[in-house]
């Protein structure tokens, strides 16, 4: 193995080590979700949202889950909370106005993404009528519902919920794993599975604490009446990987797009993320620059010899061809006299079933040369070769042009395995 092939497989290691460290504790799995209050003019759309940046906070549970992911991985998921109680069959347009505080269609919340906050049970079981019924108000009302949280309806003594500042690069880490009865693929009303194909919006569970949590919030908005009224509303995000980022008066968005699509592309990615794409960018290079070489020299033979010197399939694929001292061509009317284009029918015709210059096989069938050392070659490979480079054979280095010279297996042969002879000076009889 060269210097540079043991540079790149420490290229590769070094990578490999570095990894664990830049995996995060959010997945899509177990996402984690950032929090803040979003405050708007009544009389306008998504033209005055201002972010309380003391709100901003990163939530953290071993209890969130994502039960039907749908595209959330793509583009931005920013939505504002709505109440819909336990969204079960019968739920009205009235009951999630009074649950909301008769803001669900006010102008700024109908020109934003919307995310549906239910309850696990009450008057219905199948999470999938839940589901069906939001869908179906969404499309009615205009509601612009592109996710659903499902709260537990059950408390757990041991649940976790970790409130974290959004530029704060540290995460909790959970050391079991979630127990089967928190586990949404062990709830038997969980049936989103079986309904998958009709549900288009993405679908998370979170604990019964953070859920009550967030209704806690809905319930806390205030409406100021002094001067311009505005309405506070509750965004949320569903993070998949690690990310740190801040708010400043500079990120709120008066007068600009409500989805701050120029700012907030950044929080997603997070302040730091450049550092696992970089990372990853790394490993993925040393990983391409090892396999070409693997793939090279694959191609161009099995490597040096232990003596340092170079193998003749490996100097073929490298143009680093040993010439005789007196190098010359071959006209093309020679090659035809000498080997003649014939049609490659048998293995046993030629010592080598690979055409050493393209590194192509011999194919039945295809029109070859076989030169006077039994080595194959394709007809238009060889003829360049022996008409504009040189007269020799590209494996054995066996002069085509002296015709009178022995190929070198049978001179091999000859000097190797047969026995070496003296023969004395002939002697004339005496003379009697």
């Amino acid at each position: 193995m060269n210097r540079s092939s043991r540079a790149v497989i420490a290229l590769l290691v070094l990578w490999l080590l570095l990894l664990p460290n830049v995996a995060s504790q959010a997945n899509r799995n177990n996402p984690f979700i950032w929090q803040v209050v979003v405050q708007y003019e009544l009389g306008k759309s998504n033209q005055s949202a201002t972010y309380l940046t003391d709100t901003s906070v990163k939530q953290y549970s071993q209890d969130f889950q994502t039960v039907f992911l749908y595209d959330d991985l793509y583009g931005h998921n920013e939505r504002l909370l709505l109440d819909f109680g336990d969204g079960c069959p019968g739920t009205s347009m009235d009951n999630v106005q009074a649950l909301n505080g008769n803001t669900s269609t006010s102008p700024s919340m109908m020109a934003q993404p919307s995310i549906a906050l239910i309850q696990r049970g009450g008057r219905c079981t199948l999470w999938s009528d839940k589901v069906n019924q939001i869908q179906a108000l969404s499309n009615q009302y205009h509601l612009n519902v592109g996710a659903i949280i499902v709260f537990d309806n059950a408390t757990w003594p041991s649940v976790e919920l970790i409130t974290e500042s959004t530029d704060n690069s540290s995460y909790p880490t959970w050391d079991a794993s979630l127990p089967t009865t928190r586990n949404i693929n062990n709830m038997s009303d969980n049936d989103i599975a079986n309904h998958s194909n009709g549900i288009f919006l993405a679908i998370f569970f979170v604990p019964n604490v953070y859920g009550n949590t967030l209704k806690d919030l809905i319930h806390n908005y205030t409406l100021t009446s002094s001067g311009k009224p505005t309405q506070q509303y509750v965004q949320i995000a569903m993070f998949f990987s690690e990310s740190t980022f801040s708010l400043d008066q500079d990120d709120n968005n008066a007068g600009g797009s409500g989805n701050a699509d120029g700012n907030y592309w950044d929080v997603f990615t997070g302040d730091h993320a450049y550092i696992a794409y970089l990372l990853a960018a790394g490993g993925a290079l040393v990983v391409a620059l090892f396999f070409f070489r693997w793939c090279r020299t694959s191609r161009t033979g099995f490597g040096s010899r232990n003596d340092g010197s170079m193998d003749d399939e490996q100097a073929i694929g490298s143009g680093n061809i040993p010439l005789t001292e007196s190098t010359h061509k071959m006209s093309l009317q020679k090659l035809d006299e000498l080997c003649p284009v014939q049609e490659y029918r048998d293995a046993q015709e030629t010592k080598n079933t690979i055409c050493a210059i393209c590194l192509e096989e011999l194919n039945l069938h295809d029109m070859i040369r076989v030169l006077p050392c039994h080595h194959g070659f394709c007809v238009g490979c060889i003829d360049v070769w022996l008409t504009k480079k040189a007269s020799i054979c590209p494996i054995c280095k066996y002069d085509c042009d002296h015709v009178q010279q022995t190929p070198p297996s049978q001179t091999d042969s000859s000097s190797t395995n047969a026995p070496t002879i003296t023969t004395p000076p002939p002697t004339h009889p005496p003379n009697h």
